[in-house]
Parts: C-alpha cells; structure tokens; sequence
C-alpha cells in the first residue's frame, strides 16, 4: 500500500509579479506555483463542488476527486435510489454525442490546384480525426459538461512512432483557470493544467538534467503544492503543472514546471491554448459553467433521502402479519401450504394483514420530483428509458419527435458541433502546419474508405489558412434509426430526387451489402475513374460498365476544371476519355467503298454497255483458276 502526505492548504497569498514575466527559470516556476495555489485557495469552493457533483452522479466520491483518508480509496455498495442527475446526463449524453459532426474544407472560388489540395486536406482531416481519436475523447468531455458544467480535451503532440497529435480527456479539476482574468468572455489568457503522476514516470520524460532530477525528487510529497481540500497525494507520486500565457500582439509562452524547478519552457506561436472546452450552461461570468449535478443537486438530494425513508417503512410496516385470537388454547406458530389440509381452530379464525407503508401521497410527490429533473432540463422520460410515446410508430413520425425533442438542445448542439468540428480541426491543422515549418520530415495520416487506404502527407496539403474556411458538415441520414433511413431513402428515390441506385447506397444496411455493391459498382468506378483523371492520371473507360454514366461524370468535371483553370494535361486527359467512352458508345461505322474505284462492281456498266469480266476483276479467292494462254497466275493477280 502506498504512503500518502496531506500537501497543501486553504490560505495562499497572491505574489508580486507574474510568472510569465519572470526572466529567470527557477524564480518562474517558483511564482507560478504560488499563482496556482492563491488561485486554488480563492476558488476552492469550485473544487469542492465538482467533487459533490462527481459523488451525486457516481454515488461514490471517484478516485480523481477523492480527498479521502490515507487508506486509500474504495467503492461502496450503490444506494437503492432512483438517480436522476445521472439518467439527464447519460441521456443527453446520448442525443447530442450521437451526431458526429465533420469538418469540412470550404474554399471561396480557387483555380485548380486549390481545389485539389482543398479535397485532399479534407481527407486528412478525416485522418488526423480517426488517429487521433477525437469523437471517442469528445463525447466523454461532453458527459463531464453535463455532470460539471464544463468539460475539456487536449490536444497532444507524441513524436513516438510517427509524429501525430492526439486527444486526451482532461479531469475538469486539473484544468485550473482564474476566473477573475474571464469575466466578461471565457477565454482566459492563462491556463493551467496539473497533473499527478509516478515520479520515475516523471524522471524518465522530463530529467534531461541532474537538476530536474533532484527537484522532481524532492517534489515528491515533500514541498507544499496548493491542492483543495487538503487532497491526499501519494508520496510516490509528483505534481507537475502546465501553463499557457496567451499573447495577443504576439507569441506566448508555455511552460512545464514541478516546485522548484521549470522542466520545460517553449514560446507559443499561436493566440490558443491546445486545450478544447465544452460547456453544458455556459457560465454567466466567468469560466466554469453549471452542469446537471448543479442545477438539480437538491432535488436529487431529497429523492436520495425519500428513498431511504420509503425503504425503512417497507421495512417496517409493510411486512405480513398474522394476527391469532390468543385466548383459546395454544397457537400453531408454523403456516403449512400443504394442498387441502384441514385446520381446526377454537374461536375466531386467525386475521392476515399487510399494512401499507405509506400514503399514496408520499409516491406521487416522489414522481412529481422525479418528473420534475427531466422537465427541468428539456428530456423526456421516455427518451431516458429509450421509449417511444404510444402511437408513434412510423418513420416520419418519429423523425418529427426527435426533430421537436432536439428544438431544446439546439444551442447546445451547436456548441457541440463548433467545439469538435471547427475549433478542434483548426487547432490540430495548425499544430501539423506549426511542426512542419520546424521540421524535415513531412507528418502524414492515413486515410480509408471501404475499399481504399492512402497515406496524405502534409506538404501536398499545406494551405494558407487564408484561402479556405472549415464548416461543419451536416447530419446525414446514417444518424437516423434503421426505420427512419429506409423510410428517407425510399422518399427521395419516390420524389424523384435521387436514383434508385443512390437510394439503395443510401440505405447501407448490412442484409443488403453484396446487392448495394452490385448496383453501385458502376457508380463506384464512374467517381474512381473521375479522380484519378483530376489528379493527371490515365485511366481508360470500362466497356463492361456504364459508359454513359462514366462519361456524363468526367463531363460534369471537365465544366469545372475548365472554370478554375486546371491545367492543360488534365483537361487533355478528361477529353481523351469523353471521347473514348464516345467511341465504345457508338463506334464509328466502316467506311463506304467508292463506286468509282476499279474492281467495285457498283462501277461496272450494264446494259448494252457492258462488258465480261476479265481474268483480271475476278479475285483468286474465288478459287477460279487462270485463263490458259494470259499469263495471268494467282501470285500477280
């Protein structure tokens, strides 16, 4: 078992000047530690709440938040309750993390080789979003945003095997910012982020010096390092924070520091920290929002306590009982269930009772609170218990409920779909584009599709921010329920609107895969031949294959190449095969002999005018042997 030391307190003093304008190191670590824990002991009540809000929603103190004895830390049994805090956020949770918005790279006109790395960047975007695992790390800081009001993910460099970035999910405790530099707008100019870590995990990454080493030796549990509460740490264990001072008229710095040593110290080229936030409630002023477990912790408090209390009169009073007239002889103290049995009694028959517990008041008001959670914050009961209302059993019906039951989330959708497709692109293209400016090697990601894997490197992506804007695609119907997107597809394919062929694409259920494949092979190759051809590259038409369809599509991209200026090779490459389709479509007809040359019969004259034929007009494939006396054999006719 581990030894633990209570480190820190409640009271700090602010000092004199601020960290990041300290020239030499050791004093700059040395301030912005005093900073962290002025800040912590002012808004220690923040701590204190996350920590009752993690116990409300878990039912157990978690072990990121426990300030517990030095005994460790340990799960008690789950109370018999009904948790609505925790049923709100799983919930919401559920309807706004389903949809898994994508960036996409828009460009205002462009000639053509813009719009080519423009279709590639976009691609890599769906690289850097796969490897990096962003949707997974984003909808877990999205529960902590309806738990806490504020959740939060990082985005990391790691050089090991490739240089790549990846997202990390941060504990919204260890994110620290001081909410009087953000009163107006939430975007501090300093951030802190604290992390407690294995001191050899912490020698090993950041000891590149003796001295590093002797300061995250003797940081171990040793020197006070402001934590709320008076947080119990392991002694094995060191408290590395990493700040961000964010400059607007001109680059940052960021830093890495233990107490009594900076490990790390860079400048920070860009106006934001690496660091992406999503807010349940944004704040009214300043940082932190107001999360579920906030706004609706004294309800579940006294649903918590009804609970209890209706379990303790069950208990109690609710137990069957027997009531015997005990006057007349001695009791039977055993009920036998044995079938037709006779049982002789003396005196009135024995009484069974079962008293109820309590009034039927007690249950509706707790219903009424129940009810009231789920009302409070826009969700349905139903929609918790993955329910549909009576009656609503078709497609577009249930397409207009979620419709109408995803009115009240709009803004928080909307904060959804800009935090993770817009803010968390633009800061993982400009950490690719930073690293490449101070470096050799030119990062890459893969990107696939069902049939196709292909490794993007980032110089034949590499755009000035300036010439593109990156928007937030929109859902499409594979977010519908299996119901619904048959029933979508079948109405566009009904309209008019797309193909049945497209429809039947559109429909991607796993039953009909091969026949999807089947009727969409030729749509698959009419758009691979179509971007091999706007990347210079030669490729024929299939005979077997739709033609028309594969010349109509190269047709439609030949109309834009010709209007952003493509180059000439590539415009020649999609001619040559418009007019190969052209030529297998309808070949061109053998050409007609001419009636004035020797030897066509058509030439010969009839009537009166005419003559017999020579020797000389007669093939000798006709297998006519030669006139004796001509000299006319079968080698020189």
């Amino acid at each position: 078992m581990s030894e633990y030391v209570i480190i820190g307190g409640p009271v700090a003093t602010k000092p004199n000047t601020n960290w990041f304008e300290e020239e030499d190191p050791t004093e700059r670590a040395r301030v912005l530690m005093e900073t962290l824990r002025e800040i912590d002991s002012r808004q220690q009540t923040i701590s204190n709440g996350n920590r009752k809000h993690a116990e409300i929603y878990a039912s157990y103190i978690p072990v990121g938040f426990s300030y517990a004895s030095p005994n460790g830390y340990s799960r008690p049994q789950v109370q018999a309750t009904r948790n609505v805090i925790r049923s709100v956020c799983d919930t919401a949770t559920a309807l706004i993390g389903k949809n898994l918005p994508r960036p996409r790279i828009v460009t205002d006109g462009g000639d053509w080789d813009l719009q080519q790395k423009a279709y590639q960047l976009d691609k890599f975007l769906v690289g850097i979003y796969r490897q990096a695992k962003v949707y997974q790390v984003a909808q877990h800081a999205f529960r902590d945003s309806t738990i806490f009001g504020t959740g939060a993910y990082i985005l990391r460099e790691h050089k090991k095997p490739n240089w790549h970035v990846k997202a990390h999910r941060i504990l919204i405790d260890d994110l620290i910012v001081d909410e009087q530099e953000c009163t107006e707008e939430y975007n501090p100019p300093n951030y802190y982020l604290r992390h407690t870590i294995p001191l050899h995990v912490a020698v090993k990454k950041y000891g590149k010096t003796d001295e590093m080493t002797d300061a995250l030796v003797k940081s171990v549990g040793k020197t006070p390092m402001a934590w709320p509460g008076q947080r119990n740490v392991p002694k094995d264990h060191v408290v590395i924070v990493e700040a961000w001072h964010l400059n607007t008229e001109g680059p940052g710095i960021t830093t890495i520091s233990c107490d009594g040593c900076e490990l790390v110290y860079k400048s920070w080229p860009h106006q934001w920290a690496p660091i992406v936030v999503l807010y349940w409630s944004p704040p009214v002023s300043g940082f932190y929002g107001d999360g579920v477990a906030y706004r609706q912790y004294g309800r579940q408090r006294r649903i918590n306590y009804l609970y209890r209390w209706v379990q303790r009169c069950q208990d109690l009073i609710a137990v069957p009982r027997v009531w015997v007239d005990a006057t007349n002889g001695p009791l039977r103290v055993q009920i036998s269930n044995e079938i037709g049995e006779i049982v002789g009694v003396r005196g009135n028959k024995p009484e069974f009772q079962s008293p109820q517990a309590v009034g039927q008041e007690i249950y509706n008001w707790l219903d009424h609170l129940e009810a009231g959670g789920y009302e409070d914050e826009g969700i349905s009961q139903m929609s918790a218990s993955n329910q549909l209302p009576p009656g609503l059993e078709s497609a577009p019906a249930q397409r207009e409920y979620s419709f109408k039951e995803g009115q009240r989330f709009a803004p928080v959708s909307q904060r959804w779909e800009d935090a993770v497709a817009i803010e968390t692109a633009s800061k993982a293209l400009a950490l690719y584009k930073e690293h490449y400016k101070n470096s050799d090697v030119s990062p890459s990601v893969k990107w696939s599709s069902r049939t196709l894997v292909e490794e993007i490197p980032w110089d034949e992506v590499d755009l000035d921010t300036a010439q593109y804007e990156i928007r937030v695609e929109a859902s499409s119907l594979s977010d519908l329920s299996p119901s619904g997107r048959l029933q979508a597809a079948i109405d566009l394919s009904q309209t008019g609107w797309i193909p049945p062929e497209e429809g039947r694409r559109l429909l991607m259920h796993p039953d009909i895969e091969r026949t999807d494949k089947k009727y969409n092979a030729a749509i698959e190759y009419a758009e691979f031949a179509a971007a091999e051809l706007r990347r210079g590259r030669p490729v024929s038409p299939c005979p077997e294959g739709d033609l028309q369809l594969q010349q109509d599509t190269v047709k439609a991209d030949l109309q834009t190449a010709l209007t952003k200026y493509a180059p000439a090779y590539i415009i020649a490459g999609m001619r040559t095969f418009i007019r190969d389709c052209e030529d297998l479509i309808s070949p061109p007809k053998p050409e007609e002999p001419n009636p004035m040359m020797p030897g066509n019969p058509a030439a010969a004259p009839i009537g009166v005018n005419a003559q017999p034929p020579s020797a000389l007009s007669i093939p000798a494939a006709q297998g006519l042997m030669p006139m004796a006396g001509t000299g006319v054999s079968h080698q020189n006719i």
